[in-house]
């Protein structure tokens, strides 16, 4: 595991160059998850945290424990009703959070924001259908990882732990916090692999960050993550930004970056998705079955018209 710094940063930094882009792909290596979005002025928001704001102009009264009323109901009729659809491989009735995985396959809104283990991914889940400058939100996973790590320990005693350790300490937390069993002083993210895997997931090596608190947004709750380290957050350079990725373990005068935020003019977006079609990220790999298929369609058709 590398070597933290006393100074981590929560960076945005601007790509001009198509260069830009693939060379920034090459320094990310495995330190990383990502996350595509269509609006480079959007944040870090669930799906479940934008359903209770679009109630905000009607209900002058919204308290903070709207979203947590709204989880549990909708928790509850999906496990009553799911068996109508598909009544084979159902999770337990306590494993909440693969639940709330389904639920979120399927369109329900939920407290789970989805990322990538892929870059290219990423990027092309950012130009999807967007006409705005677009972002790519990178998290640090050796951060997150050290956090629930030492967690585990904390919690359990123990001075070391496998893989599996660790995994089925963060579902069980997940599960407790969902529950309500678990309330926590301090914020925290989880890294979720659901264990009842769908197609689209494989396909577009997905996984879900997981805030503890539902009553905050997911940016307050990252925010509070990363600034329980001591932090600068700043809008860096290309060359600054390009340099901590390097290594950040042999010069102490590149930053540890924890979360940071790409952003791609959309100026580009004709050659990047270009790009992703060489090396075969396109909606057709990434979807499964017909959607796939039609959404491809919707691309060629974008190429085309672009050339009139």
């Amino acid at each position: 595991m590398a070597k933290f710094k006393r100074v981590n940063f929560n960076a945005e930094v601007t790509l001009d160059s198509f260069d830009d882009i693939l060379q920034v792909n090459n320094l990310f290596l495995n330190r990383y998850y990502f996350r595509g979005q269509g609006n480079c002025n959007w944040p870090l928001t669930t799906s479940i945290e934008r359903l209770v704001e679009s109630y905000a102009i009607y209900d002058e009264n919204r308290t903070p424990q709207l979203a947590e009323i709204y989880e549990v109901k909708m928790l509850s009729e999906f496990q009553y009703k799911y068996p109508l659809y598909n009544n084979v491989n159902l999770p337990p009735k306590n494993d909440l959070i693969e639940w709330m995985s389904i639920m979120q396959h399927f369109g329900a809104k939920t407290r789970l924001l989805d990322f990538s283990k892929s870059f290219f991914v990423a990027l092309y889940m950012a130009l999807e259908n967007s006409y705005d400058d677009v972002a790519i939100w990178g998290v640090n996973i050796e951060f997150i990882n050290r956090k629930l790590t030492q967690q585990y320990f904390n919690e359990t005693h123990k001075r070391v732990a496998s893989y599996t350790d660790i995994q089925r300490f963060i579902k069980d937390r997940a599960n407790s916090l969902i529950r309500g069993e678990l309330k926590l002083k301090y914020p925290e993210i989880l890294i979720i692999h659901p264990e009842f895997v769908n197609e689209r997931i494989v396909r577009q090596q997905g996984l879900f960050l997981m805030p503890s608190n539902i009553q905050i947004s997911f940016h307050d709750c990252m925010n509070n993550l990363i600034w329980s380290e001591p932090v600068i957050s700043e809008t860096m350079s290309r060359d600054r930004f390009m340099e901590s990725l390097v290594d950040t373990t042999k010069s102490s005068s590149n930053p540890y970056i924890i979360l940071f935020k790409l952003i791609i003019p959309n100026r580009l977006k004709l050659k990047l998705v270009s790009m992703l079609n060489q090396i075969n990220v396109t909606a057709e790999t990434l979807y499964p079955g017909l959607e796939g298929l039609c959404k491809s369609l919707n691309h060629i058709r974008d190429k085309s018209l672009s050339f009139c």
